[in-house]
């Protein structure tokens, strides 16, 4: 499963994530200061 997470959601959750085998795309890894709004086209689209 692929997971977009805010950056509220805690690093310890990521990671336990990303260990089970998911997808987890962080916001604050790789679309830092990026808009809400253009956050929510992103997660639309995949």
């Amino acid at each position: 499963m692929r997971f977009l997470v805010d950056e509220n959601v805690p690093l310890k959750a990521v990671l336990l994530l990303r260990e089970r085998g998911h997808d987890v795309v962080l916001i604050c890894e790789s679309m830092s200061q990026t808009a809400d709004e253009n956050i929510l086209e992103i997660a639309e689209k995949d």
